[in-house]
């Protein structure tokens, strides 16, 4: 299988100005409503890419791939959260540093924490974060798991709640439920219902107002925050949430308000993709996210 996307067609790195790389991150756990056995061997960010390539489909403004490079996939020595973090977290900062637009493939909620990371050093207080999940993730935890990145990332020096947009959620536990009441009204919410009900303009002011005064914009997608008719191959599908079509709208949209600074897409499950329809959703919010982010 082609370990780069066909659609990535720059021929020069140097010229890039979005680089997109996989990380088979494996340490932040398993959640406990995915009951199906499978083996991490088959790396999602190469499924991603044979599928994708077979296609050879443009993102819906046409922009071809010219500044987009893909570097191909993370070599990890050991797989535990430290060499994972520090690996991908220090490719975030490498890029952000080179003012290019990075594109983390996944592997596991460890890229989500990595990336959180890398942005409270680059770029501290300056951005907000889109955090399409099903889940809160903001659990109290020591170790750092599925269900306590922001948890986490709160305690980094500089982040705090009110540069987060959780979107889609719409499954807790009790312990997620009075974690994520601990950090209201600051950080910010977009329940999965709100897409079956509010217009998508009323979405954006919400987001645009959460955000005030903050300069970027960061997309971290748990492909469970899909509603799973668009992405049914992940690790801890719940019903309900936004379409693929309304999360693109957000990303062509915000882009007018936002400068964007990075994506992460998470939680992919090869063996359970039988359509191939999990793996064409993540490929195609990969390719309008750059389209926009950088073609603007």
């Amino acid at each position: 299988m082609k370990s780069q996307f066909n659609y990535a067609s720059c021929t020069n790195r140097a010229h890039a100005r979005c680089e997109v790389f996989g990380a088979n991150t494996q340490c932040a756990g398993t959640a406990q409503t995915f009951t199906l056995s499978h083996d991490r061997g088959l790396f999602s960010a190469d499924f991603m890419r044979g599928v994708d390539n077979r296609l050879n489909s443009l993102p819906e403004n046409f922009k071809t791939g010219d500044y987009l490079w893909d570097a191909g996939n993370l070599h990890f020595n050991e797989h535990c959260i430290r060499a994972e973090t520090e690996l991908v977290s220090s490719r975030f900062e490498a890029l952000l540093q080179e003012e290019k637009v990075p594109i983390c493939l996944g592997g596991d909620h460890v890229i989500k924490y990595s990336a959180l990371k890398a942005l409270d050093s680059i770029i501290p207080g300056e951005y907000g974060v889109l955090y399409l999940d099903a889940h809160p993730d903001c659990e109290s935890q020591e170790t750092l798991s599925y269900s306590s990145i922001l948890h986490h990332g709160f305690i980094l020096p500089s982040l705090k709640p009110r540069q987060i947009m959780l979107t889609g959620i719409r499954q807790f536990t009790e312990n997620e439920a009075k974690a994520l009441k601990a950090y209201q009204p600051h950080i910010g919410v977009i329940m999965g219902s709100e897409f079956a009900s509010a217009s998508l303009e009323n979405m954006i002011d919400k987001i645009i107002k959460q955000f005030s005064g903050l300069k970027y914009l960061y997309f971290s997608i748990d492909l469970d925050g899909l509603n799973p008719s668009c992405a049914p191959a992940v690790e801890s599908p719940y019903p309900g949430g936004p379409t693929l079509n309304q999360v693109i709208y957000l990303i062509q949209n915000l882009r007018k308000h936002f400068t964007y600074i990075g994506m992460d897409i998470s939680e992919f499950i090869p063996q359970l993709d039988k359509n191939h329809i999990t793996a064409l959703s993540a490929s195609r919010i990969m390719k309008e996210f750059y389209s926009v982010a950088v073609l603007s």
